[in-house]
C-alpha cells in the first residue's frame, strides 16, 4: 500500500452536505478550499506543499468512489481553530464559522476538538 507521501490525495465524504450537492460543488469548481485538523504542511505525515499536484477523491459512506479529479495545492494557511475568520473560510463550502468546523471535526474525530488546536485551510485549483 502506498503512503500519503508517495501518492498524496485530498478526499471528501458527505457530512454537512449531501453527496449530490458535494459532487456538484466540485464539478462546478466552486469548492476550492478545505479545512483539515492539524498543521498540514510538508512536515506532517499527511501534509501538502504549495504547487504539489494531488488527487481529489469523493467517497460515500461505504467508501465507494464517486469522483476523482487532479488538483494543485495553492496555499496552506495554518491557524488556531478559534482564530479562523469568515474570510479564511470563504471557499470552504459549506463552512462559514470556526464553530461549524469545530462541530464537524469533533464528530469526525469522535472527540471534542478545541479552539486552541491547529487547523489548516488547504486552498487548491483544478487541473
Amino acid at each position: 500500500m502506498k503512503s500519503h507521501m508517495q501518492s498524496p490525495e485530498l478526499w471528501f465524504r458527505p457530512g454537512k452536505i449531501p453527496l449530490p450537492v458535494l459532487l456538484s460543488f466540485i464539478e462546478s469548481r466552486l469548492l476550492t478550499a478545505t479545512p483539515r485538523l492539524g498543521a498540514r504542511n510538508g512536515a506532517h505525515p499527511k501534509g501538502y506543499k504549495p504547487g504539489q499536484e494531488v488527487l481529489l477523491r469523493v467517497l460515500d459512506e461505504d467508501d465507494v468512489e464517486h469522483l476523482r479529479q487532479n488538483i494543485r495545492i495553492d496555499e496552506i494557511l495554518i491557524r488556531r481553530l478559534s482564530e479562523l475568520t469568515p474570510n479564511d473560510l470563504r471557499n470552504t463550502l459549506p463552512f462559514h464559522t470556526w464553530e461549524e468546523i469545530q462541530a464537524s471535526f469533533s464528530q469526525f474525530e469522535g472527540r471534542p476538538v478545541h479552539g486552541h488546536e491547529d487547523v489548516s485551510i488547504i486552498t487548491f485549483s483544478y487541473l
